[in-house]
C-alpha cells in the first residue's frame, strides 16, 4: 500500500480493501483491459479537514479517468472525476499517487522508482505505465478507504528547506521520466 502522508482512514477500511482486493481477483477474469495478472486499487482520496469527526466509507470517488498536458513539461497530469460509488471495483486508465493498493506480487515485480526525488509531474503517469506493461490494471475502489488533509497553508514544505537544490533535482528526475515514456520536451 502507498499513501500520502497527512491521511486518516476510514472504519474498518482494511476489511474493505481486502474484499475489494478479492474482487479483483475474483470478478474481473476476462474484464480486464490488459489479460493480465491482476489489478491494483488507486484513487485520489477525498478530502477531511477536521480530525475530531469520523469519516464515513461510502462517499463518492475520484475515477482516474482524465489526463491534461502540460506543455512547458511535455508530460501528462493525471485528473479525476468524481464518481458514486461502484458496486465493486471499477477498471480505470491510470493511478494516482495519492493512494494504491495491490497484491504483494505487484509491488514486488512494479516497485517505485527509488530515483525519482521532487517528481510531481510524471511520476503517476510513469507508474500506470510500468504496472500496465507488466500485466497490472488499474481500478477505483468500491469506497473511499483513506482521506487526506489537502489544505494545510502553514505547514512547512520541503522547498523551504535552506540549502536544498530541489530545482536542480528535480530537472534531473524529469530527465528520467521522460526517458522511461520516450516523451522529450518540445522548445
Amino acid at each position: 500500500m502507498m499513501i500520502d502522508s497527512h491521511s486518516r482512514f476510514a472504519p474498518h477500511f482494511d476489511e474493505f480493501m481486502i474484499l475489494d482486493v478479492l474482487r479483483l481477483k475474483r470478478s474481473y477474469s476476462g474484464e480486464t483491459q490488459n489479460e493480465g495478472k491482476g489489478g491494483v486499487l488507486s484513487y485520489y482520496p477525498p478530502i477531511f479537514t477536521r480530525y475530531d469527526i469520523e469519516l464515513q466509507v461510502d462517499v463518492d470517488v475520484m475515477a482516474m479517468c482524465r489526463t491534461i498536458y502540460v506543455k512547458e513539461l511535455s508530460v501528462l497530469r493525471n485528473q479525476a472525476q468524481w464518481i458514486k460509488p461502484p458496486k465493486r471495483p471499477l477498471l480505470q486508465p491510470y493511478t494516482a499517487a495519492g493512494f494504491v493498493f495491490c497484491d504483494a506480487t505487484a509491488q514486488m515485480e512494479v516497485p517505485f522508482d527509488p530515483y525519482l526525488d521532487f517528481v510531481f509531474d510524471g511520476e503517476e503517469i510513469l507508474f500506470t505505465t510500468r504496472l500496465y506493461t507488466s500485466g497490472y490494471d488499474a481500478y477505483v475502489p468500491s469506497r473511499g478507504y483513506i482521506f487526506h488533509h489537502y489544505e494545510r497553508h502553514k505547514a512547512p514544505r520541503f522547498w523551504s528547506i535552506p540549502g536544498l537544490q530541489w530545482g536542480k533535482i528535480q530537472g534531473q528526475t524529469r530527465k528520467r521520466v521522460h526517458y522511461f515514456l520516450e516523451t522529450y520536451q518540445i522548445g
